[in-house]
């Protein structure tokens, strides 16, 4: 094989994982062409530079996600058992007119008002969101600071009163990119990389730092697709429901001590999408600061970066054209892996997440955004050194293992 091969192969199985892996949000309506690309070229620079965080964002979508069927089944249950009641409750009434009205139960008068409210949700919630935004209409500005619940409980209020019927997960599944085909390409990639990696490590070849980079991309690009299994792909259009165009948030303007947030994956709290054209790049919809989510998030993509630090430490005692770069990669190799584990220690004894309400949290915070720092600086020397160590490769890295040829690649 030829160096230009190497190079091919190991850049066409990192585009692979992160085409198939990576699931943007839905673009915004007015946004176009050239933006769009500009969010994508951010997020092949955060999955490059930091896999983890990226990972981070999924499982925090994952679980946000999880949570939302939960309720909106659940409100969605409600509503047809309201349906089914009200209906029975009817012919009851139709078939028995001279009979003495009996006194109802408490689950049929609650449901007994809904027939009495055909312009309004009748739910709890409903109300409660027309008070609150009665209120709103009695000043000009509103905090970007409100409780970002009201939006949440209205949409239950109209799944439960089946106004609002959520989309089934065949018309989720029919709006995906992500057909059999591109997952089909990126999975043999992977696969006949990884094979041919095992296959020279097994017969004593040389395997180079570049292939070692690209191996540990397709460790947490896996996790990466595992988390986003069930999003969309590639959605460009959004589904439209009908309501209030009128901003009535004021748009929260970026602090610096907002870093802090974005490095624990709780920057969500920082945005009002009432003041948003579009969702974030990086939004996940863990809005409450309350919300636990994060913390699991994090536990679990720290969890899987010191596996994906660990395969850059098997090129420990490979041979590196300067002493100087040999040292590098391993002190990098150690920085990358060893970083996330006492991060994964403090998030299990103390949670960062309370940076508000305890100083020595915000001490811990603020000592978490610096690891992550050195942390992407290791990251970027060893992505560095992939590269300048390819001029100078043993003899036996040029060597092909036949039989993985076979398997159909790039």
């Amino acid at each position: 094989r030829s160096l230009v091969g190497i190079v091919t192969s190991c850049l066409a199985t990192i585009f692979a994982c992160v085409w198939v892996a990576v699931h943007p949000n839905i673009p915004g309506p007015k946004q176009g062409w050239t933006s769009r690309q500009i969010e994508s070229f951010k997020l092949v620079v955060a999955t490059l530079l930091v896999p983890e965080w990226v990972l981070a964002w999924a499982v925090r979508q994952y679980l946000q996600a999880r949570e939302y069927t939960k309720r909106l089944n659940q409100a969605r249950d409600e509503g047809c058992w309201a349906e089914e009641k009200h209906r029975e409750m009817k012919r009851r009434e139709e078939e028995c007119m001279e009979e003495e009205p009996r006194e109802e139960e408490p689950r049929e008068k609650e449901y007994r008002q809904l027939q009495n409210c055909s312009e309004e949700v009748p739910h709890a919630s409903t109300r409660h969101w027309e008070e609150r935004m009665e209120k709103r209409k009695r000043v000009d500005k509103v905090s970007s600071q409100d409780d970002p619940e009201d939006s949440q409980l209205y949409i239950l209020a109209l799944v439960k009163s089946l106004s609002l019927v959520p989309p089934t997960s065949d018309e989720l599944r029919d709006r995906s990119k992500g057909g059999a085909l591109s997952k089909t390409i990126a999975l043999l990639q992977t696969l006949w990389f990884v094979a041919q990696c095992i296959a020279r490590r097994v017969e004593n070849l040389a395997i180079t730092n570049l292939e070692i980079m690209t191996l540990a991309y397709t460790v947490i690009t896996v996790a990466m697709y595992a988390a986003w299994w069930h999003k969309p792909l590639d959605v460009s259009c959004p589904i439209r429901v009908k309501g209030d165009t009128k901003i009535v948030k004021d748009k929260r303007l970026f602090e610096w001590i907002d870093i802090i947030d974005y490095v624990t994956g709780d920057q969500d709290c920082n945005i009002s999408l009432c003041g948003e054209e579009r969702v974030p790049t990086f939004w996940s919809s863990c809005s409450h600061r309350d919300s636990t989510i994060p913390l699991y998030a994090d536990i679990t993509a720290l969890s899987v970066a010191m596996v994906f630090g660990a395969v850059h430490c098997t090129a420990w005692s490979y041979v590196f054209p300067s002493l100087v770069e040999k040292w590098m990669w391993r002190v990098c190799a150690i920085a990358v892996a060893a970083i996330p584990l006492p991060m994964v220690v403090a998030f299990l004894v103390f949670n960062p997440f309370t940076v508000f309400k305890s100083f020595s949290a915000f001490v811990l915070t603020i000592c978490m955004a610096l690891g992550a720092l050195l942390y992407i600086l290791a990251r970027i020397i060893l992505l560095v050194l992939c590269f300048t160590t390819l001029h100078n490769l043993p003899l036996s890295a040029y060597r092909t293992v036949q039989w993985t040829t076979w398997i159909p690649h790039v």
